[in-house]
């Protein structure tokens, strides 16, 4: 052991010899670009091959909604049951506002909501009492509301342009 380190503190003495560089490994083409999978069709030299449709597919997973708990979802099931009729009505009416659809959500409880609206079409997103998302729209034909815990980017739903 004391011959080791004095051979060690040796090297590192000044004016010891410059490093010594050893190399076994002959250089090998490494993949430098990456190629989608043709079937049928080997990939050229130093593709790295990928999957189009899967990359696409896996590109669009920040809009699936995240599971949620009993807790959350029966609080917000709740009250996406109590606003759906009076939505219905006020669709019914002819006229649904944005400000109108805010204080039906806001009345039943929902938290942190956002209405637009688009032509003849009002969009709507909260939170529920308890956590998860209550969300969905009023247009002339129709009113929907969904209960599901947020997207994988933690809002309730994706950013109009995505």
């Amino acid at each position: 052991m004391a011959l080791a380190g004095a051979a060690m503190l040796a090297g590192c003495q000044a004016g010891a010899g410059a490093p010594t560089v050893v190399s076994s490994a002959s250089p090998s083409a490494s993949p430098s670009f990456a190629c989608p999978i043709v079937e049928g069709q080997e990939p050229p030299e130093g593709c790295v091959p990928y999957d189009p449709q899967l990359m696409m597919d896996v590109n669009e997973r920040y809009r699936d909604h995240m599971p949620i708990g009993a807790e959350a979802f029966a609080p917000a099931q709740a009250a996406a049951d109590a606003v759906r009729p009076v939505l219905e009505d006020l669709r019914a009416d002819g006229a649904y506002p944005p400000d109108a659809v805010r204080a039906i959500l806001e009345g039943a409880g929902l938290q942190e909501v956002a209405v637009s609206d688009g032509p003849a079409i009002v969009y709507f997103d909260s939170t529920g009492p308890a956590g998860g998302c209550v969300f969905g729209w009023v247009n002339e034909d129709e009113v929907e509301v969904e209960v599901a815990g947020p997207i994988m980017d933690g809002a309730c739903v994706a950013a109009v342009g995505h």
